[in-house]
């Protein structure tokens, strides 16, 4: 395992914002960014120990999968080509294909803002004369996407879908753009919003000749939008933010160095664009690059940036695809980006996207339906030397109350898959303590006081459950700080 540096001494005002209008490092970047394609690999993940902590999932389908997104640790969905949703309620144990109101679908982006309220978006094919036309399409569900429906975006025209931000179930954006249209100077990007949860949607933001690119909201005041000016991928990008909800926008910066189509805020002053790798740590005004410098003796084998996971301002996941091995890799950060672990080595399928629920777990789809998860276990599982359990049990916790640590008892009297999860008094999930298959026996693991991402909740009434495929058993957990 390896760590990489913050990418130091990079010329800022070659990558545009502020005494923008250098070009030499530009001229360097576009070289190197030409041949980002990758081409398919077969599925090598899992075979060293050093991978003990990643599993592979059956997704069951063959279809790509360019999405993926967790309501919590048991809920999830990913999306991909040929119209395919799939979905899982045990934390990807298994997966299960949902219906869809729409056929020839792409889909490249799917959020969900809680277990039951949820949207995907993605492009629609339809033939035209002569060749394929595309339209935006995005459908949401209220239960879970056991049924989802279209939204009415309100317009027409061959659009394509390019990115979507929702601030919660009501508020969110949608990017398009006739970026494929076949005179230029006809080309234009929309930017959407709804305050309805979809029902209803106006144009904010719209360029003509400028594609959008990617739309990134930190809150109901305060986003971001890329819009791509060249051909290709080969043009410069425009940054642009708003303070007041997207009424007015102000550009930023113009990044000469190459097209960024994706856009993670990390803070309200930190963000990334990619695919090719490039910060901004000042609200968009100036851009440093990064990718170069993965590899100080090989500089040019990081072609492009994947996906971005933010967690908080300083813990972020980063998926690497290198087009020179076919290969890709996931790194994680826990400083704020200056330096960076190897989480996942450089021996798996071609991924593209991630979801994080913390530091300790993730999840990440590609090519041929692939899934892979990892979890650090930090919460260990004991197991106890007690005669053979007669029944499936949950012991009160000891101590009760509890300042900072408590040890949580349960036996199971079969092989299956359990799940002991913390909540809180209304019933939000605060962290799963441990989620696998045990034998028949009593068992024993301590809840440190802490929130899936490794913050210490606040003192209360919390509820520990133990889940199996059959049985359920709660018992109420006191921890005063």
């Amino acid at each position: 395992m390896g760590s990489i540096p913050r990418a130091n001494g990079t010329d800022h005002s070659a990558l545009g914002g502020e005494g923008a209008g250098q070009h030499e490092t530009e001229g360097t970047i576009v070289t190197l960014w030409r041949a980002w394609y990758i081409t398919p690999v077969v599925l090598l993940l899992l075979s060293s120990p050093a991978l003990c902590s990643w599993q592979v999932q059956e997704s069951g389908v063959t279809a790509s999968l360019q999405d993926v997104c967790f309501a919590d640790s048991l809920h999830g969905w990913a999306v991909g080509d040929s119209s395919t949703i799939i979905a899982t309620s045990d934390g990807g144990r298994t997966w299960t294909r949902q219906a869809v109101p729409v056929d020839s679908v792409s889909f490249r982006k799917v959020l969900f803002l809680t277990p039951q309220v949820g949207f995907a978006g993605g492009s629609g094919r339809f033939q035209l004369p002569g060749r394929l036309g595309y339209h935006v399409i995005v459908l949401r569900t209220v239960d879970g996407g056991s049924h989802w429906e279209e939204c009415d975006l309100g317009f027409g025209g061959e659009f394509y879908f390019a990115d979507m931000d929702f601030l919660d179930t009501s508020r969110g954006w949608v990017a398009t753009s006739n970026a494929g249209h076949p005179d230029w100077a006809d080309r234009t990007g929309v930017l959407l919003r709804t305050e309805d949860g979809g029902d209803a949607w106006t144009v904010m933001q719209e360029k003509p000749g400028e594609p959008v690119g990617a739309v990134a909201f930190w809150n109901d005041q305060l986003g971001y939008s890329l819009w791509p000016l060249g051909f290709d991928n080969f043009g410069p990008t425009d940054v642009y933010r708003t303070t007041d909800g997207g009424e007015q926008w102000d550009l930023r910066a113009t990044i000469t160095c190459c097209t960024l189509s994706s856009l993670a805020l990390v803070s309200p002053d930190t963000m990334v664009a990619y695919a090719p790798w490039i910060e901004s740590f000042d609200a968009g005004l100036n851009w440093a690059i990064r990718w170069e410098h993965w590899d100080q003796a090989e500089p040019t084998r990081a072609e492009r940036v994947s996906d971005i996971a933010p967690l908080d301002p300083s813990t972020w996941w980063v998926l690497v695809v290198f087009s020179s091995t076919y290969t890709c890799s996931i790194f994680r950060t826990t400083d704020g980006g200056t330096t960076y672990t190897e989480v996942l080595p450089e021996r798996s399928p071609r991924l593209h996207a991630m979801a994080a629920l913390g530091v300790d777990r993730l999840w990440a789809v590609g090519k041929s339906g692939a899934i892979v998860a990892y979890k650090e276990g930090p919460t260990q599982v004991d197991e106890c030397e007690d005669q053979m359990p007669e029944r499936f049990s949950l012991h009160q916790n000891f101590p009760n109350p509890f300042n900072s640590a408590t040890t949580i008892r349960f036996s199971v009297q079969a092989t299956e898959w359990l799940t002991l999860a913390v909540y809180d008094i209304a019933g939000r999930e605060v962290t799963v303590l441990m989620s696998q298959r045990l034998k028949p026996g009593s068992y024993s693991c301590t809840w440190n006081g802490k929130d899936s991402k490794n913050r210490p909740v606040s003192s209360g009434i919390y509820v520990c459950e133990l889940r199996s495929s059959i049985h359920t058993a709660r018992r109420e957990m006191v921890l005063m700080r």
